[in-house]
């Protein structure tokens, strides 16, 4: 019986000496704490959340899991339901958390190099739609896909916006030719209504009975014709306006392309992010 006491009586004297220790070391925890949010990083972006805790499904079509969710709309989106909602430079107002395995970095991201080869990227292939390196190259050639060169490229879409701009150019000659015509005509009948009212003051002396009956006849029918010019002018006038209005947007739509051609490296940190993001759902899948 004696040992059994003894035995019994140990472990009640080591629980009390752990929760002594316990209480001595709650100050060292919270001083960790705030290590960990001084480490934090500053963007939401590049927050990972771990594949441990269970993604919730998308809330718009309610079917796929969500890849993302975004802190302004409160909503968890998968892939195809965000590119819908969000337009490619909505990021900096709308932050996302991304679901992802593994974690990638920014600086991968914006590399310049090859996931594959890790070699550099100097071509783009037109049926892949993305930048590809010089080993890349020999598997397209061999899918008989078309590749260009990045300044053969660029120099394409250059040319198409220059084609939209002659057209553009081409409209507004034809506008401003059918403005200058309807002004000549306005301009002509003013002159005719003008002789023929002179030429009616001049012989209303000599036969003002016969003429006073003509002459109201001729100024009712000038007014008419006036009232006639008056009116057609006035709609083509309003159709200059309607294809000035679509020559602007036009013009618009134009500068953002410029902006887009000249910020080369949005477009390839959009390619390279479906890249990442569709290697990340086929390794998932797997």
């Amino acid at each position: 019986m004696k040992r059994l006491k003894s035995k019994s009586e140990k472990p009640k004297k080591r629980k009390k000496k752990k929760r002594l220790k316990a209480k001595h070391e709650k100050p060292k925890k919270r001083k960790k704490k705030k290590k960990q949010k001084s480490q934090d990083p500053k963007r939401l972006r590049d927050i990972q959340i771990p594949f441990e805790h269970q993604i919730p499904q998308c809330q718009v079509c309610e079917e796929k899991k969500a890849d993302c969710y975004c802190t302004k709309c409160d909503i968890h989106y998968c892939q195809n339901c965000e590119s819908q909602v969000h337009t490619p430079f909505s990021w900096k107002k709308h932050i996302n958390f991304i679901y992802r395995e593994p974690y990638v970095s920014r600086k991968k991201i914006n590399s310049n190099l090859c996931d594959k080869h890790n070699q550099e990227l100097c071509l783009y292939c037109k049926d892949e739609n993305e930048l590809i390196c010089g080993e890349c190259y020999e598997t397209c050639r061999i899918n008989n896909h078309s590749i260009f060169g990045l300044d053969e490229y660029s120099n394409e879409i250059s040319e198409k916006i220059k084609m939209i701009l002659n057209k553009i150019q081409n409209v507004e000659i034809q506008n401003n030719e059918t403005i200058q015509k309807s002004l000549e005509l306005k301009n002509k009948f003013k002159i005719k209504i003008k002789e023929l009212s002179n030429l009616i003051e001049n012989q209303s002396d000599l036969m003002i009975q016969k003429i006073q009956k003509s002459k109201i006849n001729h100024l009712n029918l000038l007014l008419k014709i006036g009232i006639i010019t008056d009116t057609k002018f006035d709609q083509i006038m309003n159709k200059n306006q309607a294809k000035q209005e679509v020559i602007k947007e036009t013009k618009k739509k134009i500068k953002i392309l410029k902006k887009l051609e000249k910020d080369k490296k949005t477009i390839k940190f959009l390619q390279e992010s479906n890249e990442i993001i569709e290697k990340d759902k086929e390794e998932s899948g797997k």
